[in-house]
């Protein structure tokens, strides 16, 4: 990207007291352009659902969000600078850019954060499980309706006091069937696939 091009300006970034809660007026210095806090607190809750939901957030939040809009203040101020503010593909790169501050943004919050936050706690604990792995040929309503009653029917032999292994052995797709029976040991978080893993853990 043309972007890439530009020669980046020193900046003197400095977190202040409205974000850690000391007093001050502004946020960022990029360059002698100082960012405030009022404005700042604009554009976080825009892009945070509104004054209130921003509210709720933590002090981690906002030192990430202001990261991600100092880079784009600095890539607004170089084109600026050179500029390119006139031209018509750079302008459209940087409203593309002011989309993705946004959207980056709240992938590492909504999603990315509580992902590995999700992994580390799963890991602090292993599971151990058994499974029979039931074959359903396609997505329509007839094969699925004969995995259900497959999976029933096992079910139902397990309540009758059949060998699980047994079952496993007769009826598991899973081509590690003969070896483990079944019995897939101790695991924890991203050793299996999601689906089963979320419902082990549930």
């Amino acid at each position: 990207m043309r972007l890439n091009k530009f020669i980046t300006t020193t900046i003197f970034f400095a977190l202040v007291a409205g974000i850690i809660g000391c007093g001050g007026s502004y946020v960022a210095d990029i360059a002698g352009d100082k960012i405030t806090i009022e404005e700042f607190e604009q554009v976080y809750a825009k892009n945070n659902g509104g004054i209130e939901a921003a509210a709720k957030t933590s002090i981690d939040d906002r030192q990430k969000f202001l990261d991600l809009y100092v880079k784009f203040r600095l890539k607004v101020k170089e084109a600026y600078a050179l500029g390119y503010h006139n031209d018509v593909e750079l302008r459209n790169e940087l409203n593309d850019y002011r989309k993705n501050l946004a959207v980056s943004y709240m992938l590492e919050k909504e999603i990315t954060k509580p992902a590995l936050e999700q992994m580390y706690n799963r890991k602090l604990k292993q599971l151990r499980a058994s499974h029979i792995l039931v074959g359903v040929p396609s997505s329509n309503p007839e094969d699925t309706l004969m995995g259900f009653n497959e999976g029933k029917a096992i079910i139902d032999s397990l309540k009758l006091g059949y060998s699980f292994e047994q079952l496993a052995l007769n009826n598991s797709k899973d081509p590690s069937v003969q070896n483990n029976k079944g019995d897939l040991y101790y695991f924890s978080s991203g050793q299996l696939v999601p689906e089963f893993e979320d419902a082990a853990y549930s």
